[in-house]
Parts: C-alpha cells; sequence; structure tokens
C-alpha cells in the first residue's frame, strides 16, 4: 500500500468510531478500497465481514435479506466488527444518491506519483534488469489504478519465465544457475506490455 494510500487509511481509522452511519468508500474499481478496509480491521482489531453486492443480488428472489441479515448477525456476535459491502450500489441501484455515510472517502485514480509507489512494491521482490526505469514507467500508466500496476508487474514476471522455458530442458531434474541468474525484467518488457494491455476502465 503507497505513502497515498495509507494516509487514507489512517484517516478512515480515525474517524472510523464516530462513523456511526458508515463509511463510504467511492472510487473505480482496482483503487483499493477493499484493500483498505482490510487494513482498518487490522489496525482496530475488528472481525472483518466482506459481502459481494453482485453475487448476493444474483441470488433467488427472498434470499437476499435472509444473507444480509445472517452476515448482520455473524458481525454481532463478532463484535467489534466491520462489515464491508463491495459494490454497494448494486444492492440498492435505485437508491445510490441515497447512500447517507458520516464518512466519505474519495479515492481517486493515483497520479504518476502513487503509481510509482505502487510499482515499487509489486516489483520489490522481482529481479529488475538495469535498464528499468520506474520513474519512466510510472508516467506512462497514467490513468492505471492500483490493480492495473499490480498486473502489469506479475505479467512482465511471467513474460520472462515463459521466455526461459523454451530453454529449459524438463528432462533434467536441475535447472542451471546460470539460467536462473539470467531471469528477469526488462524495459522492453514492461513497454510491449504496456502496449498490449488495457486500462480496466477502458
Amino acid at each position: 500500500m503507497g505513502r497515498a494510500a495509507t494516509q487514507i487509511t489512517s484517516t478512515v481509522y480515525k474517524y472510523w468510531n464516530q462513523a456511526t452511519l458508515g463509511t463510504l468508500m467511492i472510487g473505480p474499481p482496482g483503487t483499493g478500497k477493499n484493500l483498505m478496509a482490510r487494513a482498518v480491521s487490522n489496525k482496530t482489531g475488528a472481525f472483518f465481514f466482506l459481502i459481494n453486492g453482485p453475487k448476493i443480488m444474483s441470488k433467488m428472489a427472498g434470499e437476499n435479506e435472509s444473507n444480509l441479515g445472517k452476515a448482520f448477525e455473524e458481525a454481532e456476535i463478532n463484535i467489534p466488527a466491520i462489515i464491508f459491502i463491495d459494490k454497494i450500489d448494486s444492492i440498492a441501484p435505485k437508491n445510490k444518491r441515497r447512500l447517507k455515510a458520516n464518512l466519505n472517502v474519495d479515492i481517486g485514480i493515483p497520479d504518476a506519483t502513487g503509481c510509482l509507489e505502487i510499482l515499487g512494491i509489486h516489483t520489490k521482490k522481482m529481479k529488475l534488469a538495469d535498464d528499468v526505469d520506474l520513474d519512466r514507467i510510472a508516467a506512462d500508466t497514467h490513468g492505471y489504478v492500483g490493480s492495473d500496476a499490480a498486473s502489469l508487474c506479475s505479467e512482465a514476471s511471467m513474460q520472462q519465465i515463459r521466455e526461459k522455458m523454451k530453454l529449459i530442458n524438463l528432462d533434467k531434474d536441475t535447472i542451471n544457475t546460470d539460467m536462473l541468474d539470467s531471469l528477469g525484467v526488462w524495459i522492453t518488457t514492461l513497454q510491449d506490455i504496456l502496449n498490449l494491455t488495457r486500462r480496466s476502465d477502458q
């Protein structure tokens, strides 16, 4: 979680006890709302219960209220508890404007600095080639949300493995150490993936 996300999480945590009507996190998919709610849960030691709005609404008619009721009953047993309803607008789409909360947190798309922090987190344990400039990649990921940046790093890592698999003799029990040492993510790999993939909002 980047510095900006940590600051938002701290704000949510600070006012959480005052938010008797709840906290409404507003932002596009992939910006880390779920992660922030879990972070607050970990920091407060509260029981965390996740409700998937679209999934619960896909149940047969008559089961929706029952499923929601069970969730709140379980949370009451495990007080203190946090009930996180993902995509709450899918439960009451007609009342979207009437959703009320004591604290509204607007979680927008990260800027270049935010993207750089996210890329730094997801590449921390990756072997990057000397030509990789994360500042440059962050500038090229304008409009990317956290999950987009995470997918970029994951795909770049997998791409390197796929390329090396062609050179590995699977009939042998061991792999040459030089082969393993040569594994790494190059700037061209990241750029190729950027050119071939779309942001989650496209």
